[in-house]
C-alpha cells in the first residue's frame, strides 16, 4: 500500500497515461485518483494496525465508490468534487467492462464526460 507518491512517480503515471489508449488512459488514471483518494482518507483517520489498513485498504477492502463517499463523510471535499469522483467512477468501469468501448468519443463517455464540472 503506497499511499505516498513521490513527484517523480507520479510523473512517471502522469507521462504513462498521456501515452496511454483513451481506453487505457481512463483506466489508470482512476487507479491513480484511487491511490490518492486513499492517501487523504488515511490522512483523516486515527493510527491503524497493519491488519486494519490492510481489511480497510488491501486489495479485498473498500471499493472506489465507498472510499469517494467516506472521503465526502470526511469533508475532503464537496458535492461538486463528490459528483465528478462518482462520474470518473463509472467512467472507469464503462471502458473496463464495456469492450466495444474504445474512446471518449463513444456516446456513452461522451455523455458522462459532459457531466463533469470541475
Amino acid at each position: 500500500m503506497a499511499w505516498i507518491l513521490t513527484k517523480e512517480s507520479q510523473h512517471e503515471t502522469i507521462s504513462e497515461i498521456a501515452k496511454s489508449s483513451p481506453r487505457a488512459a481512463a483506466i489508470v488514471a482512476a487507479a491513480f485518483l484511487d491511490e490518492r483518494l486513499t492517501a487523504a482518507i488515511h490522512s483523516r483517520l486515527l493510527p491503524l494496525s497493519k491488519e486494519i489498513k490492510n481489511r480497510m485498504f488491501g486489495d479485498h477492502g473498500m471499493r472506489t465508490a465507498a472510499k469517494v463517499d467516506l472521503g465526502f463523510a470526511l469533508g475532503l471535499y464537496g458535492q461538486e468534487a463528490l459528483d465528478d469522483l462518482t462520474t470518473i467512477r463509472k467512467i472507469r468501469n464503462t471502458f473496463a467492462h464495456k469492450e466495444e468501448i474504445r474512446d471518449f468519443e463513444h456516446s456513452e463517455i461522451d455523455k458522462l464526460c459532459k457531466g463533469l464540472r470541475l
